[in-house]
């Protein structure tokens, strides 16, 4: 069973694989937390790129998904850049190949590289974080579980020493 998206795509370029058609734009594949944080990563860039407020980047985001309708990325940016003449009352100055990234998810996971991050430079620190620390727990267990044996031999000792010298001052029958 194909989706209509992926069918629909086909049938205006057969020869593509569904990879290509990602690639190309003509979808946004993925969970809908992965379909609004690339949403949300466009409305991002133009805060930054723009001096936009987050509302306003967020309300003109929204305002071209809607024109859009069934996703395209360049008729997204198409829209976007209309909807932000008619809206802002002036062009946008960002390039069209950074409102491509926006949408781009390698591009969203490669930038967010604060710590827990999905960026891969930021994982691997992580990764070598844990894995110390796994070291050291792993010590740590170890040295408490010598202490445990010490301990039982201890107790061991001890517990003669008492039978030793219960049997000592114990008072002898018959008298």
């Amino acid at each position: 069973m194909k989706s209509q998206m992926k069918a629909a795509a086909e049938m205006s370029a057969p020869d593509l694989a569904w990879k290509q058609i990602i690639e190309r734009g003509y979808v946004i594949a993925g969970s809908p937390d992965t379909v609004v944080d690339r949403l949300t990563e466009l409305a991002d860039t133009l805060v930054r790129e723009e001096n936009f407020s987050f509302r306003l980047a967020h309300r003109l985001v929204q305002a071209a998904v809607a024109a859009t309708g069934p996703y395209d990325r360049e008729r997204m940016i198409e829209h976007l850049q209309r909807l932000a003449a008619e809206i802002m009352g002036r062009p946008l100055g960002t390039a069209i190949e950074v409102l491509r990234e926006a949408l781009d998810a390698e591009h969203f996971v490669k930038i967010r590289n604060i710590p827990g991050g999905p960026a891969p430079k930021t994982v691997l620190e992580e990764i070598r974080t844990a894995k110390r620390e796994t070291e050291e727990m792993g010590s740590w267990i170890a040295e408490k579980n010598g202490q445990q044996s010490a301990y039982r031999a201890r107790l061991e000792r001890a517990k003669a020493q008492l039978l030793e010298q219960v049997n000592l001052v114990k008072p002898k029958e018959g008298k």
